[in-house]
């Protein structure tokens, strides 16, 4: 029982990883389309269509394992529900707007090869109304997956008690969008591990070209868990500095699984701000894995607060 625990456990986080990544993903895309209309083109429309690819493969290969989870969740009861049941749970409705949501973006790389010629020596700009599908078509594709994270939630789900249906709607979306910007932490250091894979490929082979896509990238990788990280302490420290003005002792232990986790995200942080100053440094895998080390030793600690089933 134990073994089936773990297994569900860390399955269950490897799809919300691949998940959180193709959610935020469109949005990197969008950016960077938009931030290559004056100058930097080529760069910007040969990473776009990167980006898309990584999207796509992000999302179609979470979208299974959304059904599989919910089987996998049902097998650990004592009597299996019926099919009417598990087709009613929030990680099956999910897939009503998951399974578009892929297949816009599949159909989004098969419009780039519309995209102005990024081997052309003119193509040094372009306008927003060249890309102008693809623009709305991403930010649809941000809506959808925003979508299916909400109804993965329970999004449909009864509210609480005393609470209208709308304020728990309400609530349930500016939480969905609290976490997509965290989420963009996964989809820039994804991007970074892009690049080090197309490392021998042109453009990558150009140290400039390789310096300025890295920034890039960990830019959104640092900004992501960024406020999260900045909210958590300065709460803590407020609440520290009102103990000790009051005289009232503070609870660290009660907050130190909260301060481990946002520790472990500011170091993956810390890691990835290395590739601002050092891009070449990204040309290291070792040093590419290292946030995402930290990253998988916060599910750890999450792992190690859960109760254990008994055999």
């Amino acid at each position: 029982m134990q073994s089936t625990f773990i297994f569900i456990y860390w399955l269950g986080n490897l799809q919300a990883m691949l998940a959180q990544t193709a959610q935020a993903l469109p949005l990197v895309i969008l950016m960077t389309l938009l931030a290559g209309r004056r100058g930097n083109a080529a760069l910007c429309l040969w990473g776009g269509r990167q980006l898309l690819r990584l999207a796509l493969f992000c999302a179609a290969i979470s979208l299974p394992l959304f059904p599989l989870m919910t089987l996998l969740d049902a097998l650990r009861q004592a009597q299996t529900p019926a099919l009417a049941e598990l087709l009613a749970r929030p990680a099956s409705v999910a897939l009503l707007a998951w399974l578009p949501a892929t297949l816009l973006l599949w159909g989004l790389l098969r419009a780039s090869r519309h995209w102005p010629d990024v081997a052309a020596p003119s193509v040094t700009a372009y306008r927003t109304s060249d890309l102008r599908l693809t623009l709305w078509g991403c930010l649809l594709a941000v809506l959808l997956f925003l979508l299916g994270s909400l109804l993965s939630t329970g999004l449909l789900l009864t509210p609480p008690q005393g609470m209208e249906r709308s304020d728990f709607i309400l609530l349930q979306i500016r939480q969905g969008l609290h976490l997509l910007f965290r989420y963009l932490s996964l989809a820039g250091g994804a991007a970074l591990l892009l690049l080090w894979y197309l490392r021998h490929r042109p453009p990558m082979t150009d140290d400039t070209q390789f310096a300025l896509a890295v920034r890039w990238c960990a830019v959104w990788a640092v900004v992501g868990y960024l406020p999260s990280i900045i909210d958590l302490w300065s709460t803590l420290l407020a609440v520290l500095l009102r103990s000790l003005g009051s005289g009232v002792s503070f609870d660290i232990m009660s907050q130190m699984p909260a301060l481990i986790l946002s520790v472990l995200a500011a170091l993956a942080i810390i890691s990835w701000s290395v590739f601002l100053f050092r891009p070449q440094k990204a040309r290291s895998l070792i040093l590419q894995l290292l946030p995402w080390c930290f990253l998988l030793l916060r599910l750890g600690v999450s792992f190690s607060q859960l109760q254990l089933p008994r055999a």
